[in-house]
């Protein structure tokens, strides 16, 4: 082989040694388990479209020809431009195999396709994000999902849904959720987390769900539910209570929902806001309690009244400590109780609990800390041996901030457009006012439909959605009247 590269060309020298690269990805890294390629005469290739690949567990993928496939090997006919040469593949570094099956010989070596087959086809013609690495093999696949941004906002239903399906259509072994809301106040003097943001569980009990029905209903096979946290603050604090393991970064906090006893608070009778009060947080401890997990943590994070301390078991107990070894969990926050302004700038304090990677530990809340995403899969003990596999969700969250973004600012310039509109003159010239108004009000309209469950009121007296809608019916009338 030496004496043959030698008299080659300079060109066709370099074209060799690419296909003998690609015929030996492992080259590198370890030893050579396979036949060396025998070169065959340089006959033009085929169409790609029409070879088979074998995909390699270090992400390698080659292309050519089966020739033969056994329980321990597969021989192929590696094809790269006009060059060929025949290489034996162990099994145990292939993750997949994609047969083209288009021509006969390749549908005699494929055997018949299986309904999972056909259907991760589909989904690939259809141009979805499904990943060919789902294919069955003995590494377990991690699908990695990222929520980051505001809660409400940038995390919301929609492009949670939307990953969430993507991810259905990988189906991992494990499902991975990445967790960093945006939790800064508008001043940036103090965390957010000093007073606190309960009232975000009516978003967070509209995406829970999300994890734990749509999931189990949808999934073919059930993934291990994992949530990463760096910062699950006000309602984004309810989500990670969903996950079968929860994890935490090293600056990870789970808090921040410390108002529900001034929840609806100058509302109504004192009475209908205890009940209020109790149901919401009867629901928000009941996500805790599907999980598997403690529903007091819930209470401490959410009543300031509330008082518990725990033993170095983790053990809860609804008092003051009374033992050696027992710490103070949450005390009453009352007079030399209260926690200083330091305190609350550091989160440091125990009016109302926030779950730090330490506590989270001791709580049992958190199965370990992970600084970045191979220190998380060593705890999931699979670093040496998993398939990542890739996705479209982290591009379809961040196009819904992008679209949300957008539609913030164009929302307040079509409300001016609209105000702006002069209705008078001739009957025609009023109709034609009125119908531009319309016309305006429905784009906002749509607006509101596609991404409304992210907004917040807007500042130029933009109305909401239900007054649009009236006031488009009210535009309809006045020029039905017109026409009379």
């Amino acid at each position: 082989m030496v004496q043959t590269v030698k008299v080659l060309s300079g060109w066709l020298r370099a074209a060799l040694v690419a296909v003998l690269l690609a015929a030996f990805p492992m080259a590198m890294t370890g030893p050579v388990l396979f036949a060396g390629p025998v070169w065959a005469s340089f006959e033009p290739a085929e169409d790609e479209q029409a070879l088979d690949q074998i995909i390699l567990r270090n992400g390698k993928v080659i292309e050519g020809r089966i020739l033969h496939e056994s329980a321990d090997e597969v021989e192929m006919e590696v094809i790269v431009g006009t060059l060929r040469a025949s290489t034996t593949y162990p099994k145990a570094d292939i993750l997949k195999i994609i047969r083209a099956g288009n021509t006969p010989e390749a549908d005699e070596s494929a055997g018949p396709r299986s309904d999972t087959d056909n259907e991760r086809a589909d989904d690939a013609d259809e141009g979805d994000d499904t990943p060919m690495l789902s294919a069955s093999t003995d590494a377990p696949s991690v699908y990695l999902i990222k929520l980051e941004g505001k809660f409400g906002r940038d995390i919301s239903p929609t492009p949670v849904r939307q990953a969430v399906e993507a991810a259905r259509k990988a189906q991992p072994d494990f499902l991975i959720v990445y967790l960093n809301n945006d939790w800064s106040t508008l001043g940036g003097e103090l965390p957010s987390d000093v007073q606190g943001n309960f009232d975000l569980f009516m978003v967070a009990e509209k995406i829970i769900p999300i994890f734990m029905n749509e999931i189990d209903l949808t999934f073919e096979k059930q993934p291990t539910l994992v949530f990463w946290v760096r910062n699950a603050m006000g309602g984004a604090a309810f989500l990670p209570f969903v996950a079968d393991e929860i994890y935490m970064h090293p600056e990870g906090r789970i808090g921040g929902i410390g108002t529900l006893e001034q929840l609806f608070e100058g509302t109504g009778d004192e009475v209908v806001r205890q009940k209020q009060r109790s149901l919401r947080l009867g629901m928000a401890q009941g996500v805790a309690i599907a999980g598997g997990y403690d529903y007091r943590l819930i209470t401490a994070m959410a009543r300031k009244s509330y008082v518990a301390c725990y033993d170095n078991r983790g053990n809860i107990y609804e008092r003051m400590p009374e033992n050696p070894g027992e710490i103070v969990l949450t005390d009453d926050g009352e007079g030399d109780n209260a926690d200083t302004m330091q305190q609350l700038i550091t989160g440091e304090g125990d009016d109302v609990l926030t779950i730090t990677p330490e506590v989270g530990l001791k709580l049992g809340v958190s199965r370990g800390t992970a600084a970045d995403l191979d220190e998380l899969l060593d705890h999931l003990g699979i670093l040496r041996n998993h398939v990542m596999l890739k996705g479209r969700s982290t591009e379809i969250v961040e196009n819904w901030k992008k679209s949300v973004t957008r539609a913030e600012r164009k929302i307040p310039r079509l409300w001016r457009e609209y105000n702006e509109v002069q209705v008078g003159g001739t009957p025609r010239e009023q109709r034609q006012a009125l119908g531009r108004q319309i016309s305006i009000l429905q784009e906002i309209q749509g607006l509101y439909r596609k991404y409304g469950e992210a907004f917040n009121p807007f500042s130029e007296g933009v109305p909401q959605m239900n007054q649009i809608d009236m006031m488009i019916e009210q535009l309809k009338i006045q020029i039905m009247l017109l026409n009379t």
